[in-house]
């Protein structure tokens, strides 16, 4: 006989809500990178060379501290979404959260639009786990929760409520 033990909430929930984040500062710095430089038949001279190349380095107003938790189990795991157009340039791209702790990462080798502080990037998919970590390590405050509905599944899901905010928003 099989027998599955799986939790199936993560699953159901992956798409439980999307988080709008403000980038709240920006550092361009050189990151060093190797380089080993081959010859010209494919074998390598057996030195490196150092280059060099501009990234950015993006820091939110929430971080691993936040709903960005499982960013220390899974990294990479949650990819930003921006308002900026499609076809502008990219650049390599740090994203941090905002404690100026150094495992504070929320993801790393991303490309991205050059973004200005007080701009907003989102990321969807957050999870059903996304809030139950969250601290306010080194006195960041905890994030605000708006809750937004379609008013077509609200009415679905609150039909007497809908009936009873009708009759205030008219006076009542």
């Amino acid at each position: 006989m099989l027998r599955i033990i799986a939790e199936p909430g993560q699953f159901y929930v992956s798409s439980a809500f999307t988080i709008a984040t403000n980038i709240i500062a920006k550092k361009k710095v050189d990151k060093e990178i190797e380089n080993i430089t081959p010859v010209s038949d494919g074998e390598l001279h057996g030195y490196t060379d150092t280059l060099y190349r501009k990234i950015r380095m993006y820091y939110i107003n929430d971080g691993i501290y936040g709903c960005f938790f499982d960013c220390l189990l899974y990294p990479g795991w949650f990819i930003p979404s921006h308002f900026k157009d499609d076809d502008e340039k990219v650049f390599d791209s740090i994203i941090w959260g905002p404690t100026c702790d150094a495992v504070d990462l929320i993801i790393e080798n991303i490309k991205l639009p050059d973004l200005k502080r007080g701009e907003w990037i989102y990321f969807k998919n957050m999870g059903a786990y996304a809030f139950q970590c969250v601290t306010s390590f080194n006195s960041m405050p905890k994030v605000k929760e708006y809750f937004i509905c379609e008013r077509v599944l609200w009415e679905e899901i609150y039909p007497l409520e809908q009936s009873r905010l009708i009759k205030t928003t008219q006076g009542e």
